[in-house]
């Protein structure tokens, strides 16, 4: 099972048993929803207020549902791509830094460029 957030996909362990996997589809959409209720002021901290939550009120922890997180930029046919880890730090710090980057492809700028410039 998977929800997804802007570029943000979060993942539960796949599981053969059907009310189990619906169980984790249910978890995934309602921490979905929950990060997407404000959607305008969509921010990591945000992010990581509301998967604890979510899982509490489900009496799980991450480790239960196998909770891990891939973090993927689309743009011109191309796909940069971070590797699905269970480190929710590191998948927020790969979206923040997708989500700065963005804006820059959107206008057609020299992307990489400005990246190494703001340094």
């Amino acid at each position: 099972a998977n929800a997804t957030v802007n570029n943000l996909t979060l993942y539960a362990r796949y599981v053969t048993d059907l009310t189990l996997a619906l169980d984790y589809v249910a978890v995934l959409l309602e921490i979905r929803q929950r990060i997407t209720s404000h959607r305008a002021n969509l921010v990591p901290d945000q992010i990581r207020r509301e998967i604890p939550k979510v899982l509490a009120e489900y009496g799980l922890r991450s480790e239960d549902i196998g909770l891990t997180f891939n973090v993927q930029l689309r743009w011109m046919g191309l796909c940069l791509d971070v590797p699905r880890t269970s480190d929710l730090e590191h998948a927020l710090a790969a979206w923040t830094a997708f989500d700065n980057v963005w804006p820059m492809l959107q206008r057609g700028g020299r992307c990489w460029k400005s990246v190494q410039e703001s340094r």
